[in-house]
């Protein structure tokens, strides 16, 4: 069994994202779409809440409450609001259990060692039993239906709010792959910038 479909059949697929987290569940498809936002108590460091909640707090927070995105340009910037976070979404998605899950996150293609380890090590923080790490393009270009089975080689370029990922994939497997910041958020800025 190719090692690409014993990983996608067990429990949680998460997309960490600048801007949002995704989690997929195998036979229910996507069962958390939530901005990557979370809101803190200043003084005693208890989160108030994560995701949808947290963002409509977004610039009208209370002073002893900071709202933030734990994630950026693909990086964790704070390691305890993502482990949180992932807690936090990976019971919403379990029903309010916290039992241990198997996970797979996506990666940025160019991400590094310490980079993958923070992200691992906030999933297993989050509680979670298994975490495994996969290229962000070989994700898009599963979820863009590609069989891992095909020859051929696929260019795959999944911009996100944070990152731009450029892989080439064949045989179900990363040829090449590279991450570049310049993306979403990059653009919406680079338009405003623009009209004013």
């Amino acid at each position: 069994m190719n090692i690409l479909s014993s990983i996608f059949t067990d429990d949680l697929a998460i997309d960490l994202g600048t801007v949002n987290t995704l989690i997929f569940a195998p036979e229910r498809g996507v069962v958390l779409d939530e901005p990557s936002v979370v809101a803190i108590h200043k003084y005693t460091g208890e989160v108030l809440d994560v995701g949808a909640g947290a963002y409509k707090m977004l610039g009208r927070e209370p002073k002893d409450v900071e709202v933030f995105r734990p994630v950026r340009g693909g990086n964790i910037e704070n390691f305890d609001a993502v482990e949180k976070m992932l807690k936090a979404f990976i019971a919403r998605v379990n029903g309010g259990s916290h039992r241990r899950s198997h996970v797979v996150i996506g990666v940025p293609g160019s991400s590094t060692t310490l980079e993958q380890r923070s992200v691992r090590d906030a999933a297993r923080d989050a509680k979670a039993a298994r975490v495994d790490l996969v290229d962000e393009g070989l994700c898009a270009a599963l979820g863009a239906g590609l069989s891992y089975e095909d020859e051929r080689a696929h260019l795959v370029v999944d911009i996100g709010g944070g990152t731009t990922n450029v892989a080439i994939i064949a045989n179900g497997a990363v040829v090449s792959s590279y991450s570049l910041t310049a993306a979403g958020n990059a653009m919406d800025q680079a338009i405003c910038d623009y009209v004013r």
